[in-house]
């Protein structure tokens, strides 16, 4: 079984799980956020066409197949089930993801074991026996490669053993020779002690014959106190110091042992404790993937419309996974999605909240807390909205994030103030050259704050000048055709209105809810649009036919002289281009639908809709 989840887990699962992982990198780089819109909790589900990732899904899918087949007593089957339904998920394959999701919950239980009888257990090993037989085979290989490596480790060690050994040896030989020294040293000295001190009994032998001469047990005397001092000089030059300096290395010795036994001791206990660790908590360490399954298939219900059986999937996967940090942390962000898509806003809010305690990702918790701001501005709650665009602009790392964070957090904090005071307010962010980039957002909004207050007129102003300041955001340059093609529709210019439709449909994605109503529109305004600019070419025309030679000869050089002006802007605007580039800085001028076309036609026309 260590065979099956080892080959299992670092082969075909491993792989699968990057491939993934990159798979959804790619498709968040992909999304661009549309900030005049409620963001959508994972960018991965916004994309329209998922097709840049789906050879490389394609793969992942293959490599958990084959793990299920070849390795399916293994504890990562179950995994590799779930693998397969994400991967179709994000394909936007969400029949097939159901299908999966709902096998892997049905077959496997809330421990990850499969449900499946004893006899297809014995079928898949008679159908893999082959299989497994190839891979003992390369097993073994990589066995007889490893010895010939081990061997080479074992010369390699043994030699550094017999030079340890060779500098032990040294060292000892060092010190015995030391020992010999000094044993020579005390020697030397202890003799000539022991000649010093017979030279001074021997003298005060001398002394006591002169002052005893009149005794005559003088000889007697002599022998006697002759033994004295030869017991002294052997209690003198007894060996002490031989033994205490031999005894003092031997402990020494001894005490430079002991703790590294000790040490030693510990250190395999140690060792044992994280092999133990590893064992039970390490890469190999499995959590039962239901759960998940079972969060993975509420999401998919919610994009086949299955409310009833997401809601209560939902709610099932909260309560048995409550300990579970990592699900929990995708769990919150997933229901707040699912309420937002059935239009459960005030639900969506403390999912979202929720998603903030959780996430340990600053840029996540970031979108959460912009979310939360876009739904109470929805709602009507601008000075709440304020508190969290402004930890959105302070959690956020990128820019674009946090200027909307923080214009927005101005639009909520002005609420109900009229549109010149807002105006006023948002024209002094024009005045950082940190917002250059932004300017078109800034006149938009300007705009959006007229169009509520029924002031066309302003709100074309400034729509325009967000059109001329367009970046190489496309997403607000299909907001801006989009309000200019209703005020237009409003006034019925249709012909404009048709234009500026047709430019807000070549950017937007798709997936985008006004996108079906859009093109129903354009496409019923084709016939009227032809007939109004037929209608504009031939005013024009017979307003140029009632001019006399000099009117027409100024009307020329004014054509010409704009259209020089034109040019002369098209280049300063490439140069700069060109510019920003070299310093790796975004570019793009965005220009109206109308304003590329350089035909005396499309020029007459606009002006003759002006007069109009």
């Amino acid at each position: 079984m260590l065979y099956q989840n080892m080959t299992a887990h670092y082969n075909g699962y491993f792989n699968a799980t990057e491939i993934m992982k990159e798979s959804v990198t790619t498709l968040q780089t992909e999304h661009r956020d549309n900030y005049n819109q409620l963001l959508p909790v994972f960018e991965y589900t916004a994309i329209g066409d998922p097709a840049s990732v789906a050879s490389e899904l394609d793969e992942a899918i293959k490599k958990s197949s084959v793990v299920i087949s070849l390795h399916r007593p293994s504890k990562w089957t179950d995994d590799c089930y779930l693998l397969i339904g994400q991967a179709q998920y994000l394909k936007q394959d969400y029949e097939s993801a159901q299908k999966t999701l709902e096998y892997m919950i049905n077959n496997f239980d809330d421990t990850g074991k499969s449900k499946a009888k004893s006899s297809s257990k014995k079928q898949s090993k008679a159908a893999n026996k082959a299989e497994r037989m190839k891979q003992i085979q390369a097993k073994n290989k990589e066995i007889q490669a490893r010895k010939k490596e081990q061997a080479k480790d074992r010369a390699e060690r043994n030699k550094e053993i017999k030079d340890q050994k060779k500098e032990r040896e040294k060292t000892r030989k060092q010190e015995k020779k030391e020992r010999e020294k000094a044993y020579k040293q005390r020697k030397k000295d202890r003799d000539r002690a022991n000649k010093i001190r017979r030279k001074n009994i021997k003298n005060s032998r001398k002394k006591k014959s002169k002052s005893s001469s009149r005794k005559p047990s003088s000889s007697h005397d002599d022998k006697t106190t002759k033994p004295e001092p030869a017991k002294e000089e052997k209690k003198v030059d007894s060996p002490t110091p031989k033994t205490t300096t031999t005894k003092s290395i031997t402990e020494k010795k001894e005490d430079e042992k002991k703790p590294f036994v000790e040490d030693e001791e510990d250190d395999k206990k140690k060792n044992k404790k994280d092999k133990d660790e590893k064992l039970n908590d390490g890469p190999l360490a499995h959590k039962p993937a239901k759960p998940r399954g079972m969060l993975w298939l509420a999401k998919t219900y919610v994009e086949r419309d299955f409310i009833t059986q997401a809601d209560r999937l939902f709610k099932q996967a909260e309560s048995s996974g409550s300990g579970d940090k990592e699900l929990m942390e995708e769990l919150y962000p997933s229901m707040a999605h699912f309420y937002i898509y059935t239009e459960q806003y005030d639900s969506a809010i403390p999912a979202l909240e929720q998603a903030i305690e959780t996430s340990r990702d600053r840029e996540l918790r970031a979108r959460y807390a912009f979310i939360i701001g876009q739904l109470l501005m929805m709602n009507g709650s601008q000075a709440n909205a304020v508190e969290y665009f402004d930890l959105a602009a302070k959690w956020s790392r990128d820019y674009e994030m946090t200027f909307n964070a923080k214009l927005n957090s101005k639009l909520a904090g002005l609420g109900s103030s009229s549109p010149a005071a807002i105006a006023e307010a948002l024209e002094k962010m024009l005045k950082d050259r940190k917002n250059e980039e932004y300017l078109d957002q800034i006149y938009f909004q300007i705009a959006k704050t007229y169009l509520e207050a029924d002031n066309f007129t302003k709100a074309e102003e400034y729509l325009q000048l967000a059109l001329d300041a367009a970046s190489n955001n496309p997403t607000q340059k299909t907001e801006i055709y989009y309000a200019l093609g209703e005020i237009y529709y409003g006034k019925d210019k249709f012909d404009l209105a048709y234009d500026n439709y047709s430019a807000a449909l070549s950017s937007m994605s798709k997936t985008d809810g006004r996108y079906r109503g859009l093109e129903e529109r354009k496409t019923s305004l084709v016939e009227i649009s032809k007939h109004l600019k037929q209608v504009n070419l031939q005013d024009s025309l017979m307003m140029l036919a009632s001019l006399s030679d000099d009117e027409l000869k100024k009307r020329a050089e004014g054509i010409v002289r704009d259209r020089k002006m034109k040019e002369q802007k098209a280049e300063e605007t490439a140069k700069g281009e060109a510019m920003a580039m070299k310093v790796g800085m975004p570019v793009g001028v965005g220009t109206g639908p109308l304003a590329s076309s350089n035909s005396l036609e499309s020029d007459r026309v606009r002006r003759g809709c002006a007069r109009r």
